[in-house]
């Protein structure tokens, strides 16, 4: 481990402490609001928040490249529409393989195209 490394690890230890710490604090006054409010709706509102994080943090860490697709699965389950949904993803593979080389520019090797059934 390289110097650089291990001070952006404790840089990185320190924002992680400060926020789980200030979370910590705040979480009272955050209970205390909740107090007025029924279970359901206590219920209600942390799916809807956690569904909001997590769409968040798929966009932000992964990229629209896995949001669209997984978006587009959501949206078809939900709409019943199971035929279309499979085809697109038994063709997605396909699809991102022909992005990545004709869009991205990544070397494609033999292996790429046929497969080796010698290997176990």
């Amino acid at each position: 481990m390289t110097l650089v490394r291990t001070v952006e690890q404790t840089r990185m230890g320190i924002a992680v402490l400060l926020v789980s710490d200030i979370g910590w604090g705040v979480l009272p006054l955050y209970w205390r609001t909740l107090s007025s409010m029924n279970a359901i709706s206590v219920l209600a509102y942390r799916l809807v928040a956690t569904l909001a994080a997590m769409v968040a943090l798929l966009v932000a860490f992964s990229g629209l490249p896995t949001a669209i697709p997984l978006a587009t699965f959501s949206y078809g389950v939900q709409h019943s529409h199971y035929l279309t949904v499979s085809f697109i993803q038994y063709l997605n593979p396909l699809i991102q393989f022909c992005v990545a080389v004709l869009l991205l520019h990544e070397p494609m090797r033999q292996s790429h195209c046929f497969p080796d059934f010698t290997k176990n």
